[in-house]
């Protein structure tokens, strides 16, 4: 059975390559990494036998969003069934290829015994008892708590076969997890150890470093997007300038309000104290914020430069 899919330029080298263990998509909203990733998978268990492990953050989602993406692929490939009575049932002798999707539990079974299979990290329990997984998809992984990516690491196993970790996701604030794990980390003394230029992914678009496999693409890089689409994209320049660079671009910004986005750290010690000490002590405050769960309690101290209408924090 001969099946023939059109592949989109910007994913051609990345759709076929399993030498790595990570492999890291960021892009613009509908660049079309998630549908490549599907894909991708698609075609690797076809080849070989292997189970793989989709997951998101919240496990509501999922069937939106990635179930039905694999779905779609498996549909225009006319490879896939609902009907277990016909998926291996013979005609004129021959079994024809088919992959059974089910909805309960959400999985999808191919005839040379390779699985994908779904779950959410709200339910952490879930994950630890899953055996015999080579291939695991983050899908939005900047969702997901840094503490979940470390346990799948820890958790995914399978004797004897390669294993792959995929994340895809949009390229949110630069606060967030993904950015200081494969970017730019600053670690507890301020000292920030560069492991790639976000720039340098931007303008080449491919890169491998320290073993992780990383891909930038944007909406125009998705041929099948409509020029009215694009068009509402270009508007969020308009209203929403963080939004714009993340959806348009698919560059690290923040989406939403951000505070104090002006908020610089001085260069010089003695030059801030010295500024300190010119303000009126009526101008200065403290605040404490109590910490729960994760987080730790607070201290600050601020004053108010009044005449240059500046907030010095310590």
């Amino acid at each position: 059975m001969k099946i023939t899919k059109t592949v989109t330029p910007c994913f051609e080298n990345i759709i076929f390559d399993w030498d790595y263990k990570q492999y890291l998509l960021i892009g613009g909203y509908g660049s079309g990494k998630s549908y490549q990733v599907a894909f991708k998978i698609i075609l690797k268990l076809l080849q070989e036998k292997r189970r793989a492990l989709v997951v998101r953050e919240v496990f509501d989602t999922i069937y939106e969003s990635c179930y039905h993406l694999f779905y779609e692929i498996l549909d225009s490939m006319g490879l896939v069934t609902t009907m277990a009575s016909s998926f291996r049932k013979k005609v004129r002798g021959k079994t024809p290829l088919r992959v059974l999707a089910l909805k309960s539990p959400l999985s999808f079974t191919f005839p040379n015994g390779s699985q994908i299979i779904f779950k959410g990290l709200d339910k952490p329990e879930k994950i630890k008892s899953i055996n015999n997984v080579s291939i695991v998809w983050i899908e939005e992984a900047t969702e997901i708590k840094y503490a979940s990516y470390k346990e799948l690491l820890g958790r995914i196993r399978s004797a004897g076969i390669s294993l792959h970790y995929i994340l895809s996701c949009n390229p949110v604030g630069c606060e967030n997890w993904i950015y200081n794990h494969f970017f730019k980390n600053i670690d507890d003394h301020g000292k920030t150890t560069v492991i790639l230029d976000e720039e340098k992914l931007y303008k080449g678009k491919e890169m491998v470093v320290d073993g992780t496999y990383y891909h930038h693409s944007t909406p125009d890089d998705n041929p099948f997007l409509s020029k009215q689409y694009l068009r509402t994209l270009d508007d969020l320049r308009k209203y929403d300038f963080p939004l714009y660079t993340v959806a348009r671009w698919g560059r690290f910004g923040a989406t939403g309000t951000r505070v104090l986005p002006q908020f610089e750290v001085a260069d010089k010690l003695s030059q801030f104290y010295e500024n300190v000490s010119r303000c009126d002590y009526a101008n200065h405050y403290f605040g404490f914020d109590f910490g729960f769960e994760e987080s730790y309690n607070a201290v600050i101290s601020m004053c108010i430069d009044v005449d240059k209408k500046n907030p010095l924090c310590l």
